[in-house]
């Protein structure tokens, strides 16, 4: 159950990254739609395929764009939600910290202490383990609540 605990609070920073690359891909294409189109402009040119070709495909981005929002979203409130549902809030800080936010070991550590747990660097990555046995423990009765986690892990 290791591996599936971990990979499940992993999958939110690969789809946070996945949604970010199309989005990436969708400004790059807007930006070659800008320049085509002021050329056409410039020229007084008009009904240009590459043109046509460039908002095509900008639309289909889009979607990819839109679709991988709402799948993100749908995955960091899963995330979210089985975090909130571990007893310690020492975990769910440590946890919320890592999986959501991404953050590195130090911002990790600045963050509890900001509220009010200070930690030598090996306390945190003890603190981290603790947390992750206990969301361990926790996950199995986390899938069984949410069905959906069975066939998309």
């Amino acid at each position: 159950m290791h591996d599936e605990t971990v990979a499940f609070l992993r999958s939110l920073r690969i789809a946070q990254i996945e949604r970010r690359q199309k989005e990436q891909r969708l400004d790059r294409l807007m930006a070659e739609a800008e320049r085509v189109t002021s050329k056409l402009s410039f020229t007084g040119g008009g009904g240009d395929k590459r043109g046509d070709a460039l908002l095509a495909e900008i639309a289909d981005r889009s979607r990819e764009v839109e679709e991988a929002i709402r799948a993100c979203l749908e995955r960091e409130s899963l995330v979210e939600v089985f975090i909130s549902s571990l007893g310690d809030a020492r975990h769910r800080a440590v946890l919320y910290q890592r999986y959501v936010l991404g953050a590195s070991w130090d911002a990790v550590r600045d963050e509890l202490a900001e509220i009010g747990l200070q930690y030598e660097m090996r306390n945190v990555y003890r603190l981290h383990g603790a947390a992750l046995q206990a969301a361990r423990e926790q996950y199995p009765k986390f899938v069984e609540l949410h069905p959906v986690l069975r066939d998309k892990m």
